[in-house]
């Protein structure tokens, strides 16, 4: 992603009533001006893009350009009125993407090696275009259009330059970034998905994959906290932008560089940007939030704190399966808690902002409260509440408009309203059904002639069109938020068949969710949320519905088991100190990819004992199954860290026949193998988080052990 400083823009214009369809039949001169940014309305063929696993849109450029803002750099503004839902561009990716396993955590230095193993590597021209974008650190880039940066001039480049004899590095001059620079531009500008887009993978046929890559004219767009584009669709290796609400002609558009970290408060968002970006936001909502009463950014920082200590969706979801008193105790405490906080918000928001949109916006910097209120909030009570989805779909609106998770949470939400409707008697509102024209829900540009047409074609005819009752009219025109997103993220679905199509491959791309989603960073099964239930409704909650098969798990045993496969190899492999130093090498790799995926939503930890009560309590309770028991400190580098009855050594077996003296040596021998890959997975995290340090493992009383960490730097 392009820093603040440097992010481009691009350059076309619209002409009323003109619409090109990437693959339909087109004029030679039109496509390549798409190609080019020629200014034209854009749009891909929907249809064939969800069916044809063979075909993805060529590259296409609608109403965007490039521009030099003040105190942004460069960035991209529209050159046109842009509607919701409007295609703004679709990008081809620069050299190869990277592709991995679903839920993989691709980074740049991944994209790098990959370019680097490939046999054709990256191409000169492509290092041409990567001159183009930002570089920290470097000089400013050259002026650029999006002509620049199309795939078609560079080809005829190396045309021109290879009949000159000059060859293909001719393509690159002087400003193809070496090694290094490279890298840099890279880090920068790249852009990862966990997923490429699940409903069109699905109805293409394809396996859904991580994905790494530079996508150009993606990474000129700037970051701002409230985007007003959808958030981007990955389908094969294109990536496809649209407008989110309408934008005038001039505005500059934005996207967020954040994800799910969009639903925190202010400070926490600054924080993660200035670590990750090296910028402060100075978007519309960061001002507009800055402005806001002081009591109320106190409350919010208080939440995000708060929330921060609570067992995170995985932990709370085994509370709730537990089922037992305490589990049940300590769920009702949590919705108790989180549901003052939130009614402590609401009332400063009543009572000190008056601007509507600005209250949405501070309200959904308390999302993760928000959803831990609604799902401990539903445990606790015994039902569900019908409202709870929509609500938090109108947070995740804000921050991260038309995603994936936003749809999922619409979906819940309308069958929750479903079922209200049907136990009140009352029918339901019609979400997807002949009713629904999407045309009425994203104002359609080309061809909608509103709900008036039928009635001046029956006057044309000499007849009188039936006029439906007011009522009907105002359902028949309430918009349809599902599909309405839906629209925003894939375009307007000509064929109400595609856009049922869509909405059943979404669902089908995912798991069951509980509020459609957790934390925007993983799915709960429902089944445990409903096994959970039925464990309260078994205890007297009530209701005679058959509880659901349990959850397929991995058994814990599983874990130990392996680890203790591991110490079984390597010290049958290895001798003396080279089999620990062997177990810790491996426990170091995994520790930082732990560290990695648990912290990455976090905001940026700040000195060693921040960083090792993280440790203690997230990291600990993700991989260990429960907290440190005790954390102490000399405040010189050295902390020990006690486990009173740490998992790994559960099913140590004792030795029964030796003396009591001899026994507890033994014992401690032969635990001190099992720490190794414990001591390993601690140091790797550390070591993520910036803190280099030996960690040494001590068991005296099993099944109780303690970890001795000195910091070395």
């Amino acid at each position: 992603m392009a820093a603040p400083s440097s992010t481009p823009r691009w350059q076309q214009r619209s002409r009323p009533g003109c619409s090109l369809a990437a693959g339909a039949a087109r004029p030679r001169r039109a496509v390549a001006a798409a190609a080019r940014g020629g200014g034209s309305s854009i749009e891909v063929n929907l249809q064939r893009l969800a069916s044809d696993a063979g075909w993805l849109p060529p590259r296409a450029c609608g109403p965007v350009e490039i521009r030099q803002l003040p105190g942004r750099g460069r960035g991209l503004v529209a050159t046109a009125d842009v509607a919701p839902g409007q295609l703004l561009f679709v990008s081809e990716p620069l050299g190869a993407v990277r592709r991995g396993a679903l839920g993989e955590q691709l980074r740049p230095t991944d994209l790098l090696a990959h370019w680097r193993e490939q046999a054709a590597p990256l191409s000169a021209a492509d290092r041409a275009k990567l001159s183009l974008l930002h570089r920290p650190g470097g000089p400013p880039p050259p002026a650029a259009t999006l002509r620049d940066l199309s795939a078609a001039k560079a080809a005829a480049k190396a045309r021109k330059a290879g009949a000159r004899g000059f060859g293909a590095a001719a393509v690159a001059g002087p400003t193809a970034p070496d090694d290094d620079a490279l890298a840099a531009v890279v880090a920068t500008n790249a852009y990862a998905d966990d997923r490429t887009d699940g409903a069109l993978t699905v109805c293409r046929g394809e396996a859904q994959a991580s994905t790494v890559g530079v996508w150009p004219e993606y990474s000129l767009v700037n970051h701002g906290c409230a985007p007003n584009t959808a958030a981007p669709v990955l389908v094969g290796d294109r990536l496809l932008l649209r407008a989110a609400v309408a934008v005038p002609a001039g505005s500059e558009l934005v996207t967020s560089y954040l994800g799910p970290a969009g639903g925190l408060p202010r400070a926490a968002r600054q924080a993660l940007l200035r670590a990750g970006y090296g910028f402060d936001c100075s978007c519309t909502r960061c001002r507009a939030e800055a402005a806001a009463p002081a009591e109320v950014a106190a409350t919010l920082d208080a939440m995000h704190e708060w929330v921060g200590g609570q067992p995170d969706p995985a932990a709370l979801l085994e509370l709730m399966a537990d089922g037992g008193e305490a589990a049940r105790r300590t769920v009702a405490e949590t919705a108790a808690a989180a549901a003052e906080l939130l009614a402590r918000l609401d009332a400063q928001l009543e009572e000190s902002v008056a601007e509507p949109v600005l209250r949405c916006w501070l309200r959904a910097g308390a999302f993760a409260t928000a959803a831990l209120a609604a799902r401990a909030g539903e445990y606790a009570r015994g039902e569900r509440d019908p409202g709870a989805a929509s609500r938090l779909a109108e947070l995740v609106r804000v921050f991260a408009p038309a995603s994936e998770e936003h749809l999922l949470l619409l979906s819940d939400g309308a069958v929750r309203a479903a079922e209200a409707a049907a136990a009140g008697g009352a029918p339901a509102a019609p979400e997807d059904g002949t009713e629904l024209r999407v045309q009425q829900l994203v104002r359609v540009r080309r061809g909608y002639r509103g709900a008036a047409a039928p009635r001046r074609r029956a006057a044309a005819q000499g007849r009188t069109a039936p006029r439906l009752p007011a009522p009907a009219r105002a359902e028949r025109a309430r918009p349809r938020p599902r599909a309405q997103a839906l629209a925003l993220r894939y375009g307007e679905p000509r064929e109400l068949e595609l856009l049922t199509r869509l909405a059943g491959a979404l669902t089908e791309a995912f798991p069951h969710h509980w509020l459609g989603l957790v934390d925007l960073t993983g799915h709960m099964g429902l089944a445990q949320l409903q096994a959970a239930a039925g464990a309260a409704t078994a205890t007297g909650g009530g209701g005679d519905a058959p509880r659901p098969p349990p959850p397929r798990k991995c058994a814990e045993v599983c874990l130990e088991l392996l680890a203790a496969e591991a110490v079984a190899l390597f010290g049958a492999k290895q001798s003396g100190p080279a089999a620990p130093a062997a177990l810790q090498a491996v426990g170091f790799r995994v520790g930082r990819q732990l560290a990695e995926r648990y912290s990455r939503d976090k905001p940026r930890l700040g000195d060693t004992l921040e960083v090792i009560k993280f440790v203690c309590k997230d990291f600990w309770l993700a991989v260990f199954k429960k907290q440190v028991d005790n954390l102490k400190t000399n405040h010189r580098g050295i902390y020990v860290l006690q486990d009173n009855s740490f998992r790994w050594l559960l099913r140590v077996a004792p030795a029964a026949a030796l003396p009591d003296g001899a026994r507890g040596e033994f014992l401690a021998a032969a635990a001190l193998p099992y720490l190794e890959l414990p001591c390993g997975i601690i140091r790797g995290a550390l070591t993520h988080l910036g803190i280099n340090c030996t960690v040494e493992a001590d068991a005296r009383a099993l099944p109780s052990c303690s970890f001795t960490i000195k910091i070395t730097s």
